[in-house]
């Protein structure tokens, strides 16, 4: 049973945040009546690790996101395109890292 459904019905932002895939998978959960157990069986990954997906625990691997390409239509490179946007909006740098920047870095950085 594939979803077919095109990228085009989602939004790439929520409220001002970035969208995850989990965010996507959700919506088409609901949209389709599909329990996390048949979604997961569709995709062939375990009850446990969509769970993981779907609550930002984890995020899905290039492997799991052709999965569930193939088990809906989604194209793997725009689900793994949000999750890296989630997670660069989300995860600020530690910042007891002591990251020094380099003499010639400036604020103006992007300018290459």
């Amino acid at each position: 049973m594939a979803l077919n459904m095109q990228c085009d019905n989602f939004d790439s932002k929520n409220d001002g945040q970035a969208s995850s895939a989990a965010d996507v998978l959700k919506k088409v959960m609901k949209q389709h009546h599909i329990t996390q157990n048949e979604f997961a069986k569709h995709a062939a990954i375990s009850q446990k690790q969509l769970s993981f997906i779907l609550n930002h625990r984890a995020f899905m691997s290039v492997q799991v996101a052709r999965q569930i390409e193939q088990a809906t239509g989604l194209d793997a490179r725009w689900l793994l395109h949000l999750d890296l946007d989630y997670r660069f909006t989300n995860q600020n740098i530690d910042r007891q890292m002591h990251v020094n920047k380099f003499p010639w870095v400036t604020d103006n950085h992007n300018k290459l």
